[in-house]
């Protein structure tokens, strides 16, 4: 650090001639080498030149001996460790002994030499309040001995403890920064500054909702910038907040006016509603899904937003988020990152590894002691009748089931049956069945005959009832709505569109009063806007609630190409999307926008290689909002589906892999797509699932069954609610239920008998999950074209239901008489439920882990040698695993898969195997130069011959089964069977929807050999050939011959007919 002087003219002369000096002036005496300084009185003697002399030398000795501050700052340490200071530390540092060394600076130049050259002594006005230089000089020494003793050497260490908190706090924004050891110290910490947030070793989990109730102060709330008023309705609650972050909170009426109200750190209002220049609200009829939002201006650190405690429970906040369509409960978790081990946790952990180990060296021993051989192994799923106990704990209660008469006999027969545990009733239906004694589990029932015990199954239950109504006019092609005060909106026919104040016990009649006939209600807005669709004219009108909905005006013409509505949906900004619909040809689908609450719509949108508009679906979870439009085709694989991110005005063709992509998603939220059909040919047979709609590889089947469906809603809690139409003939309308966001369904409710209507029949309609007006119970009501009653779902309560099938023998013509039973008491291990498999199941390949198979009744290879399979191999680089059924899906590529050897399965002796593919187009898989086979146990080979499914042995063919056609092209999986009954020649079976192809092998070319003598190899042989174009899934043996029931049962994934 050099040391800087400045200049001081002095008055120089001899002693004798010094004037009187003015106050603080210098003066030098050249001929005694003294210096002199101006007092009131007269000129005070201070020092020799010498003297300063001295002092000079002094001082910049000391002040060069001061370390550099670069030096100091690359050099400090902590506590010998190697973490050095940080830059901004190093800044503050040098700041502070940059005032030290201009503190130096000025005091030297208090003392420094005059100008030699002055005529006359001009003296400067000199610092300081001591006598005489020597005080002053003292004093300086005193303060550089001290400053000596505290300054930092080379080898000096600082540490946060040698600092002052204000450096501190100027260094690190208000807490200490973690540098070292003595670095952080509890009594320096700013309360509430070190946060899990501000760590890089503690994960932060934490919901979309960050309104923490247990944070909310209760009888209060922010009036203005400074009063808190007392109110025990409401509740008031911070939360911080940045600079342009986006509030979304739930919207109260009765707080419309105030909101919230927005402070900076030092407690300064900077905005409350009236200032924020985009404050909105988003309304919807259900008002827990009505949200205000609003953008935090500058400044802004927290925001107080006032609340009612009445509401409290369903009222959510989210910041930067979209608002949720359903309450999402706070939460917030704290985590160690993963790769920060607990030492104390090691040893645990290697101590339950080591009894994992011993765990499997036991079970191995065990099943190496069984060995017993595969066929005399019983796999046949527990009846629950024999987990019954045989003795009565009370005389249980007997309902009668009547069983109507027939035309013909009926052999063999199997009734479906609903078992309510509810306080409802439903007189009108046979096949439901109420009682009180049924517990939640539906546990202790028995059938009989006379006194002929009666097997049953019961595939579902749960905690909901259903209830048919037949006092709606439910027969319309759009179903029920509801008004934002939830009162009801059907077309009752000749009597017109009418709305129900108490739950549908009466109507009132609305548009005037004008019939029905022909007129469809296709849509209520937010706004209670209503639009009906009438195919007399063609035309769409609106109606308006300001004259109660008397009046319609025509907002949509489509007289010119006679088309009426295909779907009608709003976007969260009120934007309304409407879609045309035609069974003509050659027309296109067209997409119309309104911008104006609904008066009058325009184009956005016309594809002309396309029928008409399927649907459209809105995914208001997003930013921005998606659009998406499916579109039907005359050919089955030419649907398509579009979607618009800027409110209709592009749009980009969406590239689904399944056929039923003219159904678009018809469910979405944020991260979650799914896709579902009405009609088999169109694959309505399956829903589809992904999180990324443009990654094809994200795409996964969910549900895979006969029946089309239509429609998917979220009831709440995680749980989806999917109804099935018709779409062909002899199917079973159903409702099915996920609770794992669309990953697995089961049936929960199906009609009484099979039905053979169009594709939107049955189940289809859905209002959301409400509280009719005029009822007391929360409840979805499902209505459909084609179904003489609506539907009544209920979920939680205390009601349960159950779907039961009941084996009742003959049926004659006369009708037959069964009796229900309850009160029995289960005593045996019910740990092994019912399995929904045939009874026999030996063998089912699950892909679920990579390196093992497993059987579907132990869980260990028991059933299998040699089983060769690399996880690699398996899941990287040759295939693509899938999911359907809960189970994985191979996707034929090159190379194959060994099973291994299937002990003593002999073609002669019956068994069944099976397994489900799909193929997305018609291709050849054949084996000597171009075939190659699916399944082959030595020389017994299965491939597929174009659209055939052949079987050869030794090349000689066996058998030949055409391939359903619309099966092979759709997406869907379809079954395949293939039998060996005894003395008798092999069948093969393929069943695609409603139909069974069969054949039977020729008896010259039929050869007996042992299965067990050849490893099971699963995929084609032939390194060369590559194909993606067959999907193979569920390969199962089974130790004895299927009926045509129980394969029927596989292929609907239910052992029922």
């Amino acid at each position: 650090m050099a040391l800087k002087f400045q200049k001081i003219i002095m008055k120089n002369g001899n002693k004798i001639k010094l004037p009187k000096l003015n106050v603080a002036e210098f003066g030098f005496c050249k001929d005694t080498d003294e210096i002199f300084i101006g007092s009131i009185n007269n000129n005070i003697e201070i020092a020799k030149k010498s003297h300063v002399d001295e002092v000079e030398k002094t001082l910049i000795d000391k002040i060069n001996k001061l370390p550099k501050v670069p030096r100091i700052v690359n050099n400090l340490t902590t506590g010998g460790e190697d973490s050095a200071l940080s830059a901004e530390q190093g800044k503050v540092l040098n700041s502070q002994l940059t005032e030290i060394a201009n503190d130096f600076d000025e005091a030297v130049a208090n003392v420094t030499n005059g100008n030699e050259n002055a005529t006359n002594s001009e003296i400067v006005q000199a610092r300081g309040g001591k006598v005489n230089l020597n005080k002053r000089l003292d004093d300086f020494d005193s303060q550089l001995s001290d400053i000596e003793t505290k300054k930092a050497n080379l080898d000096t260490v600082f540490t946060m403890a040698n600092m002052g908190q204000d450096i501190k706090e100027s260094m690190t924004g208000g807490s200490v920064a973690v540098v070292g050891i003595d670095s952080v110290l509890t009594e320096n910490i700013v309360d509430k500054q070190v946060t899990a947030e501000k760590t890089n070793f503690i994960n932060v989990t934490k919901s979309i909702n960050v309104f923490n109730q247990e944070e909310a102060v209760l009888g209060k709330y922010q009036q203005n910038a400074t009063q808190v008023i007392v109110n025990n309705e409401r509740y008031m609650v911070a939360i911080y907040v940045k600079e342009g972050d986006v509030i979304r909170a739930t919207y109260n009426s009765t707080l419309a006016d105030n909101p919230c109200q927005i402070f900076d750190k030092d407690g300064n209002r900077v905005g409350y509603k009236n200032t924020l220049e985009d404050y909105t609200v988003v309304s919807n009829s259900n008002w827990q899904k009505s949200y205000w939002q609003a953008t935090m201006p500058s400044g802004s650190y927290k925001i107080i937003i006032n609340g009612k405690i009445s509401q409290m429970p369903y009222n959510m906040v989210t910041i930067n988020n979209n608002f949720p369509g359903e309450y999402i409960e706070y939460f917030k978790k704290l985590g160690l990152d993963e790769d920060i081990e607990i030492n104390a946790i090691k040893p645990l952990k290697e101590d339950l590894i080591s009894m994992k180990e011993n765990i499997f060296n036991i079970e191995d021993r065990l099943s190496e002691k069984q060995q017993l051989p595969m066929i005399e192994i019983d796999n046949s799923y527990m009846s629950i009748l024999d987990m019954l106990s045989d003795v009565k704990i009370q005389n249980g209660e007997e309902i009668t089931i009547t069983i109507p008469p027939r035309d013909e006999v009926l052999k063999n027969a199997t009734i479906r049956l609903g078992l309510h545990k509810s306080e409802l009733v439903n007189n009108n239906d046979w096949n439901e069945i109420y009682s009180d004694a049924f517990d939640k589990n539906f546990n202790g029932i028995r059938f009989f005959d006379g006194e002929e015990e009666l097997e049953y199954n019961i595939l579902s239950y749960g905690n909901y009832d259903f209830i048919k109504e037949y006092n709606f006019f439910t027969q319309s092609r759009a179903g029920i709505k509801c008004f934002s005060d939830n009162s009801l909106v059907i077309n009752r026919g000749t009597s017109g569109i009418c709305k129900s104040n108490d739950n549908g016990a009466s109507w009132i009649p609305l548009c005037g009063g004008i019939s029905g006939a022909g007129r469809l209600l296709i849509f209520i807005d937010s706004k209670d806007n209503m639009y009906v669709m009438d195919t007399n004219d063609f035309k769409v009108y609106r109606y308006s609630p300001d004259d109660n909905h008397t009046n319609g005006i025509v907002c949509l013409d489509l007289s010119e190409k006679k088309q009426v509505c295909g779907d009608i949906q709003e976007a969260p900004n009120g934007y309304l999307f409407f879609g045309t619909y035609q069974d003509a040809y050659g027309l296109g689908g067209t997409v119309y926008r309104s911008i104006n609450n609904g008066l009058t719509f325009q184009k956005v949108f016309h594809n002309a290689e396309v029928q008409h508009v399927h649907n459209i679906s809105i995914n208001k979870y997003t930013n921005p909002v998606e659009i998406f439009v499916g579109f039907d085709h005359q050919d089955v694989r030419g649907a398509r589906c579009f979607v618009s991110k800027d409110l209709g005005e592009t749009w980009t063709d969406v590239d689904i892999p399944y056929r039923n992509r003219d159904y678009a998603f018809d469910y979405c939220e944020e991260n979650l797509y799914l896709g579902c059909g009405e009609a088999n040919i169109l694959g309505g047979v399956t829903i589809y699932k992904t999180t990324d709609y443009n990654d094809k590889r994200l795409y996964k089947t969910v549900a895979n069954n006969k029946q089309g469906m239509r429609t998917i809603i979220n009831i709440g809690d995680g749980r989806l609610l999917a109804g099935g139409c018709s779409g062909g003939t002899n199917q079973i309308p159903q409702l099915y239920l996920s609770q794992d966001k669309g990953d697995t369904w089961k049936t929960i409710w199906c009609e009484d008998l099979q039905s053979s209507g169009s594709a939107g029949n049955y189940v289809r309609f859905f209002t959301p999950h409400i509280v009719p007006k005029g009822a007391d119970k929360k409840q979805i009501l499902i209505s459909g074209f084609g179904q003489p009653y609506t539907l009544r779902c209920f979920f939680g309560e205390d009601n349960y239901y159950a779907i039961a099938y009941v084996n009742v023998g003959d049926i004659p013509t006369s009708g037959k008489t069964i009796k229900l039973k309850t009160g029995y008491v289960i005593n045996k291990d019910c740990s092994k439920d019912m399995k929904v498999e045939p009874e026999g199941l030996a063998f089912n390949v699950k892909f679920d882990k990579p390196n093992s198979l497993q059987d579907s009744v132990s869980g260990k290879e028991v059933f299998v040698e040699n089983a060769l399979i690399d996880s690699a191999d398996l899941f990287e680089d040759n295939f693509l695993p899938r999911k359907i059924y809960q189970n994985k899906v191979l996707c034929l590529k090159n190379n194959s898969i060994n099973l291994g050897k299937f002990k003593n399965l002999s073609f002669n002796k019956g068994f069944t195997f099976s397994f489900w593919m799909k193929a997305k187009e018609y291709a050849d898989m054949r084996e000597d130069n171009t075939r190659h086979p699916i399944i082959r146990f030595g020389n017994f080979k299965i491939v597929i011959k174009s659209n055939k499914l052949v079987i050869y042995n030794n090349n000689n063919l066996l058998a030949s089964v055409d391939l359903y056609i619309a099966s092979l092209c759709s997406e869907g999986y379809n079954l395949y069977t293939f039998t060996i009954s005894n003395d008798d020649l092999p069948v093969i079976s393929h069943r695609s929807f409603d139909k069974l192809i069969t054949s039977t092998v020729t008896s010259s070319n039929w050869i007996n050999f042992n299965l067990s003598d050849y490893d099971c190899v699963f995929g084609n042989n032939d390194p060369t050939f590559y194909s993606d174009m067959y999907n193979i899934a569920d390969f199962k043996i089974y130790n004895k011959v299927l009926t045509d029931s129980e394969i029927m049962a596989i292929f609907h994934k239910r052992n029922y007919i």
